[in-house]
């Protein structure tokens, strides 16, 4: 890790050309592609995390389902959540939230997108969306400031290694069995 106050500083880096984020899983792995056209700061911001070797060690920690999401009930989602930690944020410089209404993308079923804290800045986690889900998109019902979520990209590839995982959540949206990511790298398919 480089940069200050102990952050992996983005911006110096050369940047990453691969569109495509290849995670493997001990139960199978998926491929995510990336809209750098149309969620430009988004893609870089993953492919930075990704080249700097981040998410080699992290983990699938939260499936939310209906029936599990008890903090949002007026807008229950399907989302399997991974990368790093809310308590890891400190390993990445935080870039703006680029919100739906930027981009023009939208959280439908595969729709890969970033986590975010209450001030409109990713923290290094992403999400997937396993249903439509537009109460994430700006304007939507999930974020306080409706100000959503910023899509940036969909799974190309391992549906059914998502639809395994998805099939773990628990009562609870943190897993107490968290899905290890052994690796994640980059390519230009």
């Amino acid at each position: 890790m480089g940069g200050n106050a102990g952050h992996f500083s983005l911006a110096p880096r050369r940047r990453q050309q691969g569109n495509v984020i290849h995670f493997e899983t001990p139960g199978g792995s998926f491929a995510v592609q990336l809209d750098a056209r149309r969620a430009p700061v988004t893609s870089q911001y993953f492919k930075d995390i990704v080249a700097a070797g981040l998410y080699c060690g992290s983990s699938i920690y939260r499936i939310t389902t209906p029936e599990n999401d008890i903090r949002h009930n007026d807008c229950p989602i399907r989302i399997i959540q991974g990368g790093l930690k809310f308590s890891q944020a400190q390993q990445v410089a935080p870039v703006a939230l680029e919100p739906t209404c930027s981009s023009g993308l939208r959280h439908k079923r595969w729709a890969f997108s970033t986590a975010r804290f209450a001030e409109n800045r990713p923290y290094g986690a992403f999400f997937i969306c396993m249903e439509d889900s537009p109460c994430l998109d700006s304007g939507g019902r999930r974020s306080e400031d409706s100000l959503g979520f910023a899509a940036c990209g969909a799974v190309v590839a391992g549906f059914s290694t998502l639809e395994a995982i998805y099939a773990c959540a628990g009562s609870t949206d943190f897993l107490q069995r968290e899905i290890p990511i052994t690796s994640a790298s980059l390519s230009h398919e």
